[in-house]
């Protein structure tokens, strides 16, 4: 299901295919007369079984499912809206619902539902006015009792959520969509003239009876809006930043001990992996075999929503603390291993779920020179103790799972000296494949999801080139370095397909901020070399994407002997 939160027509939309089923139910749906006509759908799932269809008629322009998949994913709409809508609060109605009662637009809450006589809903005037009646028990209307739309009200935009069963008396007119927990029952000739009977564990029972869907073209107003923020809190999209969220935090690190910004590289000059050809004047090689460092990192960055796609802002940091070894094999060669430990967090606006992990990470990485050109490459592995929370009316969803990243990253590039400046042309290619399990959310809301296993493949070719500058000092050797890029990413899509626990297998999508395939890196650094093996070296990195921006920041201490 994919929704679009601020679009017109939305709260219709949540609904999904529910709404173009005139009768839906969970075990069977039944009919005793040969005159009844649907114009809508039939369906019934997870059961199957639709009796007296024919002779009872659905009108051309829709269909019978029994146990299909439309079934199965309109039930799994049907679900997220009597969900979504049930725990919405409003005024208080006690007695009968109609009797003579006029509402206006609003949210309604009832203890059971009895409606005897005329219940009028009073749009005022505004075609957008939306009516939420929730009943916690049963909803039963009397012989010949009526629902009377004036003033613009449209059927469409009525919805009555019942708790239990909803039964239709003899020749009685129904106005609205019913969303009834366990079964639907339309006495002889009771009539719903805009509307379905949609129940989500039982049957629905027909009678001689006529029941046309419709759709408004818009629902907004402030009962809309609140229809649209309840909804977003049910859909759980905080489960698809798990992946985006990792993925960013093993760039970085691929990135440590690879590229060009890594005092294990080129940025000092006594590191053992810069070209000796390619030193400049005044500095010498480093005569060191093995060299321990330790960096401290941490980057923050955001990701705006996608409105077509009904997906949020998501903001996402991560911190931690990489050390390694590493050990000189011959002059043009360095092999090392290093190790990180940390942790990340993700938010989505309106408060709609956070997340947040304790993380590590592994991985072996070289380079080779040849002369002034460099190949280097790493293969590195992450571990991801993830928990997400979230709140769906009073309830806390919680879920805890683990998250395996496996990745690798190549390099390559040529540094052209110009006395102590150097300008390095470099190629990257990078591949992730980040891990979640199936696992579900806990807590007592109806509302708690299982989300499908999952691997994400986020691909990544990095262009650009770095600058650099280096100077004898007298401690040891002074590098200043930048550097411009483009990036370009394929895969890594957030999105999940998860289902509601009180309704397994009827699954559906939830997509999350989008990832930006193209982008702008730039880093800025410093490094100083001393005499006596100790180097220091500090950098930020940026990446930028119309509206996205990350920002990191790195410190490093290495010691070489």
């Amino acid at each position: 299901m994919v929704v679009a939160p601020t679009s017109p027509g939305y709260a219709q939309a949540f609904l999904g295919t529910a709404f173009d089923f005139g009768v839906l139910a969970g075990s069977t749906v039944t009919n005793t007369v040969t005159s009844t006509v649907i114009s809508g759908n039939v369906g019934v799932w997870p059961g199957s079984a639709i009796t007296n269809f024919p002779p009872g008629e659905v009108t051309s322009q829709y269909a019978i499912h029994a146990g299909d998949a439309v079934a199965q994913q309109a039930q799994a709409d049907n679900t997220a809206a009597y969900i979504t809508l049930s725990g919405l609060k409003g005024t208080l109605l006690s007695g009968d619902l109609g009797a003579g009662r006029i509402l206006t637009q609003g949210v309604y809450n009832i203890g059971a539902g009895l409606l005897t006589g005329t219940l009028t809903l009073d749009a005022q005037g505004n075609s957008n006015a939306v009516f939420i009646i929730n009943i916690s028990s049963t909803l039963i209307t009397a012989t010949g009792s009526k629902i009377v739309l004036i003033n613009g009200a449209q059927g469409g935009n009525v919805f009555f959520t019942v708790g239990s069963s909803a039964t239709l008396g003899v020749s009685s007119t129904f106005n609205g969509d019913i969303l009834a927990l366990t079964t639907i029952t339309l006495d002889t000739g009771a009539i719903i003239t805009c509307g379905d009977a949609l129940a989500q564990t039982g049957a629905v029972n027909l009678d001689n009876n006529r029941i046309t869907v419709c759709k408004s073209t818009v629902l907004g107003g402030s009962v809309g809006s609140t229809i649209n923020s309840a909804l977003n809190g049910v859909l759980g999209e905080v489960g698809t930043g798990a992946a985006p969220t990792g993925i960013l935090a093993m760039n970085s690190f691929l990135s440590l001990v690879t590229n060009f910004s890594s005092v294990n590289r080129p940025f000092v000059a006594n590191s053992p992996a810069l070209p000796v050809k390619a030193l400049p004047s005044g500095v010498a090689s480093s005569p060191y075999s093995w060299g321990v460092w330790g960096s401290a990192y941490g980057s923050s960055g955001n990701a705006p929503g996608d409105i077509t796609a009904g997906s949020h802002d998501r903001s996402a940091s991560a911190f931690g603390f990489a050390t390694g070894v590493d050990y000189r094999v011959n002059s043009d060669t360095l092999v090392g291993f290093a190790l990180a430990g940390g942790g990340m967090h993700w938010g989505l606006t309106d408060s709609l779920g956070n997340g947040h992990a304790d993380m590590f990470q592994a991985a072996f990485y070289g380079i080779k020179n040849f002369n002034a050109a460099y190949v280097a490459a790493a293969i590195a592995y992450g571990y991801y103790n993830v928990s997400t929370d979230r709140v769906v009316g009073a309830d806390n969803l919680t879920a805890n799972f683990n998250a395996n990243d496996v990745g690798g990253r190549v390099e390559g590039g040529y540094r052209f000296s110009f006395g102590q400046y150097g300008v390095t042309p470099y190629v990257a290619e990078q591949m992730q494949a980040f891990r979640t399990p199936a696992y579900s959310e806990i807590g007592s809301s109806v509302a708690a999801l299982a989300y499908n296993a999952r691997t994400t493949i986020a691909n990544r070719t990095e262009v650009g080139s770095w600058f650099d500058w280096t100077t004898p000092s007298n401690y040891g050797t002074l590098t200043l370095r930048s550097r411009l890029a483009w990036a370009h990413d394929q895969g890594n899509a957030s999105d999940m397909t998860t289902s509601f626990i009180s309704l397994p297998g009827a699954s559906f999508t939830v997509v999350g901020a989008p990832v930006p395939h193209d982008l702008l890196l730039a880093s800025l650094g410093a490094a100083i070399g001393f005499r006596n093996g100790f180097s220091l070296a500090a950098w930020a990195d940026g990446e930028f994407a119309g509206q996205v921006q990350r920002y990191a920041g790195t410190v490093q201490l290495r010691y070489s002997f």
